[in-house]
């Protein structure tokens, strides 16, 4: 399985490539102009200039993910009005995603204390994108995420991420299972894994522990480790699933250019090591 890395800063892609990633989740990046969910021409260009940098290092797009920030949901005051203010957004970076020859884009659906209204209002936004999708022949991988405070917010489990499977019948619906994001709400990444492994179009690797979200290098937890990794690989090896091995880790701070290549070296040896444990 080849391994991939959530990156969007140009300046280590040659580098990602001689370490020996095969290609990256690239990132739509956060759009914080809350008047302007349109993208202008300026945004579509600046995301075809660094793809096209990614495509000239000899890497790939595996999966975008579209953008997502908490503070984005604060000004609606249902889920049906934030789905209707980010659609034409989230409608273009589909089209983009298409476009940067990626088949997979990675979504955070609404999420809340009221089940009942987070799925209407998650209903009404995916309803909205489907025939983008299919156009664009992009599979929206629905992720599973936590509330304000590391908290259930009812996309959280399988069977919620199974709902919204089972409600569309869609060729153009999957899921992307965050490991970290499991663990943090005290789910257990592997037992996930098995439930959804029919739909899944995404992975997000990193590892945490309960009531924390630290996107740290699996296995970094020392002894607080909570997930297998190679009992979650042989799960992931025997599945359907044809993605990358894709780490999304979180970068330390202030650290110079090398030392985030070495930083990057590191956790492709982790990932390498369980990828490849039986070579």
């Amino acid at each position: 399985m080849d391994i991939s890395i959530a990156s969007g800063k140009e300046e280590f892609f040659e580098d990602l490539k001689k370490i020996g990633y095969s290609g990256v989740d690239f990132p739509m990046i956060i759009y914080d102009n809350m008047s302007e969910v349109i993208p202008s021409k300026e945004y579509a260009d600046s995301i075809m200039k660094r793809y096209q940098r990614l495509k000239d290092m000899g890497l790939c797009a595996y999966q975008s993910h579209l953008t997502f920030w908490p503070d984005h949901f604060e000004p609606f005051a249902t889920p049906e009005a934030y789905a209707k203010h980010f659609a034409p957004l989230y409608a273009r970076q589909i089209e983009l995603t298409s476009e940067i020859e990626c088949r997979t884009a990675v979504v955070h659906l609404h999420r809340g204390k009221d089940a009942d209204v987070v799925r209407k209002g998650n209903i009404v936004l995916i309803e909205s994108l489907l025939p983008t999708l299919a156009k664009n022949g992009v599979v929206l991988a629905i992720e599973n995420v936590f509330d304000s405070g590391v908290t259930d917010g009812n996309m959280t489990t399988a069977e919620d991420l199974l709902f919204y499977i089972d409600y569309f019948k869609s060729k153009n619906l999957g899921i992307c299972l965050d490991t970290g994001h499991a663990v943090a709400l005290n789910q257990n990444p592997v037992e996930m894994l098995k439930a959804v492994s029919q739909h899944l179009a995404a992975v997000h690797i990193h590892t945490t522990i309960p009531g924390e979200d630290l996107h740290r290098i699996p296995n970094f937890m020392g002894w607080r480790e909570p997930l297998d990794w190679n009992e979650f690989y042989d799960v992931l090896s025997a599945s359907e699933y044809k993605g990358p091995f894709n780490l999304e880790i979180g970068g330390p701070k202030n650290l110079t250019h090398e030392a985030m290549v070495t930083y990057y070296k590191l956790a492709y040896q982790v990932a390498d090591g369980i990828v490849n444990k039986h070579k």
